[in-house]
């Protein structure tokens, strides 16, 4: 799929590498949240949202909101999912600074302590351990 976008749109080299990565991303988000590959180029608008919320930067996103686009076009597939509920997330992430301000925080615990945590609620079946 992408050397069909590099082929059919002979796009510069910098501009290349931006839609690969923003493909890429999508394809790691399928990945990650158990997306199939049949259906990666019929994203629903749910699926797309959820992928444009992680990103930091509006611009970002809205830039990879048409890679994607683009890519599911160059596959001959409905591009439904781009909505207004879409416009509308991606305007909201343009409000946010990008400069955001982030705390740090030291650990309560060290390596050892939380290794003794980890073996003690595996000990007691505590399931949910499993899932961070």
């Amino acid at each position: 799929m992408v050397w069909s976008i590099r082929k059919s749109l002979s796009l510069k080299e910098t501009s290349r590498k931006a839609y690969i990565s923003g493909i890429h991303s999508w394809v790691h988000f399928c990945d990650l949240v158990g997306i199939e590959l049949s259906r990666q180029l019929d994203p629903t608008e749910d699926e797309v949202c959820r992928w444009l919320c992680l990103f930091r930067l509006g611009s970002t996103a809205k830039s990879y909101k048409s890679h994607l686009k683009l890519a599911c076009a160059l596959a001959k597939r409905p591009t439904d999912w781009d909505t207004t509920r879409v416009s509308a997330l991606l305007k909201g992430l343009g409000k946010n600074p990008d400069h955001t301000p982030v705390e740090v925080h030291k650990w309560v615990c060290d390596r050892a302590l939380l290794g003794k945590m980890v073996i003690y609620c595996r000990s007691k079946d505590l399931s949910w351990l499993h899932t961070m």
